[in-house]
């Protein structure tokens, strides 16, 4: 990943931060199940109340491929920050369309069989879809407006207007 890249996205965090927050959102444009992280850094960097720095939007994504050059970024950048994880995941059929927060970091691409170091210090997972159905990319019918409206939820959640 080009630091170049990162460095673009740094946004000025709020003054009253105690201790300097990063969000972390993971995942790509180019399939809408995965989509959920760009969509909401791009809603935090465009949000006034926004209190740390951003990194992954729909413009300049970072995916499960560039998680550990942006983790390396964020520590050598942004010293004792918090990190805050934001990324879709799969889950049971009862559980699309939930919002999972954890005191934790998450292994990004877990639901794609791919097995990485976990990342973060907290983390926020919006269910978008089942396994069943990502393994038949034509069969995931995951719409578009259905991902947006929960990245809307979840800016709340971050901002405390709503709860997970």
């Amino acid at each position: 990943m080009d630091e170049s890249i990162l460095e673009s996205q740094i946004i000025t965090p709020h003054p009253q931060t105690k201790r300097q927050k990063v969000y972390l959102c993971l995942g790509t444009d180019k399939l809408v199940f995965d989509s959920l992280g760009p969509i909401v850094g791009s809603l935090l960097k465009a949000d006034d109340r926004c209190d740390g720095y951003v990194y992954g939007t729909i413009a300049e994504p970072v995916t499960a491929l560039q998680v550990e050059k942006a983790i390396e970024f964020i520590r050598r950048f942004h010293v004792g920050a918090e990190v805050i994880v934001i990324d879709s995941a799969i889950g049971k059929k009862e559980e699309v369309g939930k919002i999972k927060t954890f005191d934790k970091g998450l292994r990004p691409a877990l639901g794609i069989d791919r097995q990485m170091a976990p990342v973060g210090d907290k983390s926020i997972m919006g269910i978008i879809t089942t396994k069943d159905k990502v393994k038949q990319p034509s069969a995931c019918n995951v719409k578009l407006s259905q991902v947006y409206d929960m990245a809307k939820r979840i800016v709340n959640v971050i901002f405390g207007e709503e709860t997970a």
